[in-house]
């Protein structure tokens, strides 16, 4: 990253090797490099690299913005489930306000569980997708998060894991095309297809071999 800045009278020195920027009295560090350009004295601009700060900025980013996708995750996906365990409940006629708290308590110890032991694909979209940097992660999951969380606001069940390759595979075109694993999305395409499909179709079947034991 690269930041410059236009100042009208330049008094640029450079100190221990390039590690400290000096301004008017103002230090600044690190500094990788700096370049002084303009006419003369009347005008200059001086471009600072930094990218052990930025870096360790973006790093932070990234883990902040993965709490913030853990966060929106159960608020889109908590009420899927719940949905429908209450539903099942009224159908038997099961008082839900008993129901409530044990509910809610055993969906959220099933989504914990998940996410720590769904390592490998978890490792799959952050590595066989695309190349990410921790800006490109960071990039990622702040739109995934707006977008789940906008959807769960509005009522609408989205998948967080259809949103989060989404947008994985956007910050991973930035540098081309050629850039993304397109046989890894195809798997994930045809894995989103062929479940929903399965999924409906196996209901459908454990239900007519289960109910007649339920009286």
């Amino acid at each position: 990253m690269t930041l410059c800045v236009a100042v009208k009278q330049p008094a640029l020195s450079l100190q221990g090797a390039g590690n400290v920027l000096s301004y008017q009295g103002l230090d600044a560090q690190p500094a990788g490099s700096a370049t002084l350009r303009g006419p003369g004295a009347a005008a200059a601009e001086i471009c600072v690299y930094l990218p052990t700060f930025v870096k360790l900025n973006a790093n932070r980013l990234h883990w902040l913005s993965s709490a913030g996708i853990a966060f929106t995750r159960a608020l889109n996906d908590t009420p899927k489930m719940v949905a429908i365990v209450a539903m099942a409940a009224l159908a038997e006629g099961f008082n839900l306000a008993g129901l409530k708290s044990l509910t809610f308590g055993g969906v959220a110890l099933a989504m914990t569980l998940g996410s720590l032991t769904g390592h490998v694909v978890a490792r799959r979209m952050g590595e066989k997708v695309c190349c990410l940097t921790e800006v490109d992660g960071f990039i990622a999951n702040l739109v995934t998060a707006g977008l789940v969380g906008a959807a769960a606001n509005l009522g609408l069940p989205v998948s967080t894991t259809h949103v989060s390759n989404g947008a994985i595979v956007g910050v991973g075109l930035r540098r081309g095309a050629r850039e993304v694993s397109w046989k890894t999305v195809r798997d994930f395409v045809l894995a989103w297809v062929v479940t929903l499909a399965a999924g409906a179709l196996l209901a459908l079947v454990a239900y007519f071999l289960i109910r007649p034991f339920l009286g």
